[in-house]
């Protein structure tokens, strides 16, 4: 089966391994509700369970309606793509009255576009590159107090940082320095 039917989700913001994407394989660990179609009105949805003090996580499906004999399971899958060519071809069948027409929906959202354009282009992407790299080299600042800081602010630990060079680290750390700063202009917008 394709990626598609992959299900992520994120950990949980106290995770102690900080921040990271989970991705459900149902082909590896799926079940029956793996197999349930789309609706734009579902009558079941899933629900993310973690146990903290062991660190496990599960995804349960739940009824979120009574449901007649014979109807059928189904949720609204709630996925996301970037690709227009993808989302138009992604025709929705449910035939419920209040049917999206999509299964899909369009992650593209106009004044996030604007801000990256503006401030967020190939030659800045490499910039914040050649800083990281040369913040590490020799007399370089490295990854400073600020950008520990930062990092676990955003929740990014041992789970993504691991075994990094530290240029990589402080990378992730100028990332999270323009994510803060783009939350600020997109207010401003």
């Amino acid at each position: 089966m394709p990626d598609f039917y992959n299900i992520t989700f994120e950990r949980h913001f106290d995770d102690p391994e900080g921040y990271d994407i989970l991705t459900v394989d149902p082909i590896l660990f799926g079940n029956f509700a793996s197999r349930l179609s789309h609706s734009c009105n579902p009558n079941c949805e899933t629900v993310t369970k973690v146990k903290q003090d062991a660190g496990l996580y599960s995804i349960g499906m739940f009824t979120a309606k009574a449901i007649k004999y014979g109807e059928e399971l189904c949720f609204n899958y709630c996925s996301f793509t970037e690709s227009e060519e993808e989302f138009r071809s992604a025709s929705c069948l449910c035939g419920s009255t209040v049917c999206q027409g999509r299964f899909l929906n369009l992650a593209v959202a106009q004044k996030n576009q604007g801000l990256m354009k503006e401030y967020h282009t190939f030659i800045d992407r490499n910039l914040i590159l050649f800083n990281a790299v040369e913040a590490c080299s020799l007399g370089g600042a490295g990854v400073t107090a600020d950008d520990e800081a930062r990092l676990d602010k955003f929740g990014i630990k041992r789970s993504i940082l691991g075994d990094i060079p530290a240029w990589l680290k402080k990378w992730a750390a100028l990332i999270c320095e323009f994510v803060e700063f783009e939350q600020v202009k997109y207010l401003e917008l």
